[in-house]
């Protein structure tokens, strides 16, 4: 039986779209955004199947040639998911421009563009299921309700049965069940409210988080934009090489490290930031150690475990597949997949959009830290052994330089690593020149050199493995902190070049 095109365009698409080399704004929403936006797209290709070929060659205007030009139903379409995603349009419209010529050459790969058209028909029901429950004013005004409605009554949107004639109870029957479901349903989803079910037997080496811990760490998550998110790589038996996290308030934090505990030891050092935007929970974490034990299994395997979405990467490519079916049986609600091959170009080029995106947003009134964020999105990959600054971040560059002599209160470090290859102090030494040259450029342009301070850290701090070649390449990174700003939180370097969070 042919794979579900709503899975296959999320296995094959989204991580083409989503740059998982580098932690990006968002990934988890926009993840989550494309998902849904899948059904619709295919719907549409089902129902006009003359766009199939106009779209598979296209390298911009994907929405105007998927919904034939027709502007009130395009911007209805984007401010929707706008709106239920919380992203801003532009952004919405740029990831639907890359998703439908992408989609299209996908469907083709799989399964022949001839028999795109059959292909989508046996699947019409999956794709019927798929709708996000929000969107059924947008079935009516794309004009799918009548071929969608021929699907099994199993369709949870858009499934219609013929009328039939019955008695007054016959027609207050199915609002009586309705009203009856949906109050089981609030019950249900105050009581996930107030608990994260996470058994963990308790051991000699760390106690287990209690379910006031857990409560807290989920009281505030409605109000939260960013996707609390953790990067771990293992190594033999309990090591753990790298773990970074960000969470949105201590309660996650304490209820995190106490998690990591109980599975690598009380040893185990995770470096996790606390900071107010993220949300205070972690999708899926009632599975979160026997997610992390899947990982533990496997030497210099690595999990990057954002919102819903986890991608993991390993020294070959059965222990990386293996570990995807492993955890999606763990947790079958969580979008898993494995780290895309590495194309180092089209990694990089990627970023640079993004980040001159992220950049273009901001003003004078943004914070030290949505400088920061913006810059930390693009990759700066220098030549080998050299500090020479590529052309391309130069551009983005520019357009900092500009926000940080506008911003008030900012003041950066810019940070330098390498990956572990070769000699430990050679590669400090040449990591102390990056961040240098960084630096030598901004303040070029004509930011005030007391802005910003460079430190070189060489193979310190990774946030990958140093094994596998798309490891290395996230390892080789500059990095922009904020030092000191009027933010409430602080990032300060000490003289043995050790990285501190303070709060105010």
């Amino acid at each position: 039986m042919s794979i579900n095109p709503v899975e296959l365009l999320k296995e094959k698409v989204t991580p083409a779209i989503i740059n998982q080399q580098q932690l990006a704004i968002d990934a988890d929403k926009k993840s989550s955004l494309l998902a849904q936006f899948y059904p619709i797209l295919l719907s549409i290709l089902h129902k006009f199947p003359e766009r199939i070929q106009s779209t598979v060659n296209l390298e911009s205007n994907g929405l105007n040639t998927l919904f034939g030009n027709q502007a009130p139903i395009i911007r209805q379409v984007v401010e929707g998911f706008s709106t239920h995603h919380s992203l801003p349009e532009k952004t919405v419209t740029s990831l639907f421009d890359q998703a439908i010529p992408l989609s299209v050459k996908t469907l083709k790969d799989e399964v022949g563009q001839d028999k795109i058209g059959a292909y989508l028909t046996s699947h019409l029901k999956d794709i019927a299921t798929s709708f996000p429950a929000w969107s059924a004013g947008l079935v009516s005004a794309l004009g799918l309700s009548s071929s969608l409605g021929t699907q099994a009554s199993s369709q949870h949107v858009y499934s219609k049965e013929p009328e039939k004639k019955s008695g007054m109870f016959g027609k207050l029957l199915p609002i009586i069940g309705l009203i009856i479901l949906a109050l089981i349903v609030i019950f249900l989803w105050k009581s996930c409210q107030h608990k994260m079910d996470m058994p963990i037997p308790r051991n000699n080496e760390a106690s287990e988080p209690t379910s006031q811990e857990m409560a807290q760490a989920h009281h505030e998550e409605e109000q939260d934009t960013e996707q609390s998110q953790i990067t771990l790589v293992s190594g033999v038996g309990n090591e753990v090489q790298a773990c970074h996290a960000t969470v949105g308030n201590e309660g996650l934090s304490e209820a995190m490290q106490k998690r990591l505990a109980q599975i690598f030891g009380s040893n185990v050092k995770c470096d996790i930031t606390v900071d107010p935007s993220y949300t205070t929970a972690l999708q899926g974490v009632s599975k979160f150690q026997q997610v992390m034990d899947q990982i533990k299994a496997v030497p210099n395997a690595s999990i990057d475990w954002q919102g819903n979405h986890i991608t993991v990467n390993a020294p070959d490519a059965k222990s990386m597949n293996e570990l995807v079916e492993k955890i999606k049986a763990v947790e079958p609600t969580l979008v898993v997949s494995a780290t895309t091959p590495l194309n180092e170009e089209q990694s990089v080029d990627s970023s640079i959009d993004k980040s001159r995106s992220a950049l273009s947003m901001l003003n004078g009134s943004s914070t030290p830290q949505d400088v920061a964020n913006a810059l930390n999105i693009q990759i700066i990959n220098f030549p080998t052994a050299s500090k020479v600054l590529p052309q391309k971040n130069k551009e983005i560059l520019d357009e900092a330089a500009k926000l940080i002599q506008n911003v008030p209160n900012v003041k950066l470090i810019v940070a330098g690593y390498t990956d572990s290859t070769g000699n430990a102090e050679a590669n400090k030494t040449l990591s102390q020149r990056r961040a240098q040259s960084v630096l030598d450029y901004l303040v070029s342009k004509g930011v005030n050199k007391d802005q910003l301070t460079a430190v070189g850290y060489g193979a310190e701090n990774p946030i990958a493995d140093n094994v596998t070649a798309e490891g290395k390449f996230r390892n080789r990174r500059i990095e922009f902190k904020v030092v000191n700003t009027e933010n409430g939180k602080a990032t300060v370097v000490d003289g043995e070049h050790e990285v501190k969070n303070i709060t105010q």
